[in-house]
């Protein structure tokens, strides 16, 4: 009968052999303890409601920025908030019907958006953007320029724009693109603003989609990147009893490059299995 050497990968990617080569139906309840006016703790609960002895790698929104986490490893997200936390060695498996539990203490995140900052001002002039329409990929705004003075400004203000405009009136009007900072300035009609008056010009621009950075990226995808992952990205049979395969590349854009000590693993992540004549491999 044949048969095939087994070897292990050390970053907990598989343990051949067990009975918990496919994620089990885990539930997870998180339950808050404690709560004050910064942080709180909580205890999450990790069941087993079949009938196998599981080993649990689970992930949660832990609500807050962990400071302290006892019973379990962890790695949370600080952005997402997102938490991925598994076995210390001693509660690694949860037995059939039966439950473990870990707990944390975090710091709160507020939720309430921050007060809005004064309007831009230049100089003695004070502008005030006021939305007059919107659509999908695009908006209109009314543009006051306040003179709050006791004399005539003939009037220029610069001011932020989360798009590029398209069109404007009542202004002479120029946008830098990299910036998207716009310079407006009076026609001949109303190029004096008088004291504690105001005019009023307007645009229309496409939104501009914001950038999100390259360690954003990074880091989101190597946070998807986990015991469970691994183990879902091969859960048919030929993919276990023959070559496993690791991710290259992360579900938000960045790649994934592997190296070993022995070349087991390939640069794109194949792990090839050795002979059942040859040793056993530790990667």
């Amino acid at each position: 009968m044949n048969s095939f050497k087994l070897f292990t990968l050390m970053l907990m990617i598989f343990l051949f052999g067990s009975n918990n080569l496919y994620a089990a139906d885990l539930e997870v309840q998180v339950t808050k303890q404690s709560d004050w006016n910064s942080g709180f703790c909580s205890d999450v609960s990790v069941s087993n409601p079949t009938d196998n002895r599981e080993e649990w790698n689970i992930s949660f929104n832990a609500e807050g920025i962990i400071t302290n986490l006892w019973n379990a490893n962890y790695f949370q997200n600080s952005t997402t908030l997102k938490t991925i936390a598994h076995g210390v060695g001693w509660n690694d498996f949860v037995e059939p019907h039966s439950s473990i539990t870990f707990g944390y203490c975090a710091d709160k995140v507020s939720t309430t958006p921050p007060p809005s900052p004064p309007p831009p001002s230049n100089g003695d002039l004070e502008v005030i953007q006021t939305p007059n329409a919107q659509w999908d990929g695009g908006f209109c705004k009314n543009v006051q320029v306040k003179n709050t003075t006791d004399h005539e400004i003939d009037w220029e203000v610069n001011f932020p724009i989360n798009g590029t405009v398209t069109t404007s009136w009542s202004s002479n009007f120029s946008q830098n693109p990299d910036t998207l900072e716009a310079t407006a300035s009076g026609v001949d009609w109303n190029n004096l603003v008088q004291p504690n008056a105001q005019v009023e010009f307007g645009y229309c621009a496409n939104e501009v989609t914001p950038q999100v950075s390259d360690a954003d990226i990074v880091s989101s995808d190597m946070a998807e990147l986990t015991f469970n992952a691994i183990r879902l990205a091969n859960s048919i049979e030929s993919e276990i009893t023959s070559n496993l395969n690791l991710m290259s590349s992360g579900s938000s854009g960045s790649t994934i490059s592997w190296t070993s000590t022995n070349s087991a693993i390939s640069s794109t992540g194949v792990v090839t299995r050795p002979n059942y004549e040859s040793e056993d491999i530790t990667v």
